[in-house]
């Protein structure tokens, strides 16, 4: 991948690094260029995937060790061959969480870059789609219309989140079993979930302020009862902690796929409140694009782990579970609680999300 490198630093270890700056070299010419560009929005952008980059190291500097130091761990004999003079053939990655990995020069490492690159091309888009109009009113209504035709055309943000060709089918897919453990697959699940939450939980105070002028701890009371049919119902409600026995009777494999399709279900309803709030200009535009993003990392994440395991995704939630009962236009006041049920209920996902693999990490 262009302006992805792998070298040897001056400890003998072997880095791939550059993903930060490139994506950072790409921003900042992005707001450089073109004097219509709405600075502040996309600076706002810009940061938060800057800081997401900062928090999740795998998208910003990988470290694999290669040195004698490491054929010591004995995790599963995966360095008896490696050498700095390998050229980064085999690595060990540790991140900022304590995290290790194992990879090798096929399969996994390959998925994994083209994750990467998935995330900066988004990561583009959502400073583009930040531009201001600068057409004449016929011709932006002429591109909105024709835009909500190709809306349903396209390939939903949550099929196929990892851009993996053939989903995980290819040979490099089939190449050999997995040299990541399902520890470290979990422990990825969890520390980007973690990510969405809290991102997710440090908006809602001002959505519902926004929005409601209420808070949203009393908005949440005055909600809480208030359900969508299409939605999954989950046994646990948002701010609640998951029952010990539920928890005990969880198995990884049926998990991945139960969580899955709750994620993806939820991406439905995000996908249509930013396409409202799109064709209204609400005020939260950017914020639901970056939730609709991190969410997407969730099940790239997620779908990840299931290749790396050869489980096969064999069921994709589609555009259709969400009727049109529930998408027809209407006005601002009376989309906002459907709104305000599916953000609550994309926070509570997340923190199922969260305790269920915490759990399952335990276990392995």
């Amino acid at each position: 991948m262009p302006g992805v490198q792998f070298k040897a630093d001056g400890r003998g270890d072997c880095v791939i690094e550059a993903t930060a700056s490139v994506y950072k070299q790409t921003t900042s010419d992005l707001l450089r260029s073109g004097s219509t560009l709405d600075r502040a929005r996309s600076s706002s952008i810009m940061d938060h995937l800057e800081g997401m980059l900062d928090r999740d190291q795998r998208t910003a500097k990988m470290r694999y060790l290669t040195s004698d130091s490491d054929k010591s761990t004995g995790s599963r004999g995966f360095f008896s061959s490696c050498s700095l003079l390998a050229k980064c053939d085999c690595f060990r990655r540790t991140d900022r969480y304590g995290v290790k990995y194992f990879i090798g020069n096929t399969g996994y490492l390959a998925r994994r870059l083209r994750s990467l690159k998935n995330v900066l091309l988004v990561s583009v888009y959502l400073i583009l789609v930040s531009l201001p109009p600068t057409n004449s009113a016929p011709s932006s209504i002429r591109m909105q219309s024709n835009g909500q035709r190709q809306r349903h055309e396209q390939q939903p943000k949550w099929i196929n989140p990892c851009g993996y060709p053939n989903n995980c089918s290819d040979p490099e897919h089939g190449a050999g079993a997995s040299t990541v453990s399902d520890k470290d697959l979990v422990t990825q699940i969890v520390t980007q979930t973690g990510v969405a939450l809290n991102w997710a939980k440090e908006f809602k105070e001002t959505y519902a302020q926004r929005t409601f002028n209420k808070n949203s701890t009393s908005l949440h009371k005055m909600m809480e009862d208030q359900k969508i049919e299409w939605l999954e119902l989950l046994p646990k409600k948002l701010g609640e902690e998951l029952d010990q026995e539920y928890l005990k009777n969880l198995v990884l494999d049926d998990t991945l796929l139960n969580v899955y399709r709750y994620l993806q279900t939820i991406a439905v309803g995000l996908e249509q409140m930013t396409w409202d709030q799109e064709d209204r200009n609400g005020d939260f535009i950017n914020e639901f694009r970056v939730m609709e993003q991190q969410l997407r990392s969730v099940l790239c994440e997620l779908q990840n782990t299931m290749c790396e395991k050869s489980i096969p995704i064999q069921y994709n939630v589609q555009r259709d579970v969400m009727k049109d009962e529930y998408r027809r236009d209407k006005d601002a006041t009376s989309i906002s609680p459907r709104d305000w049920i599916i953000f609550r209920e994309y926070m509570n996902t997340l923190e199922y999300v969260l305790q269920t693999f915490r759990h399952l990490k335990e276990r392995l």
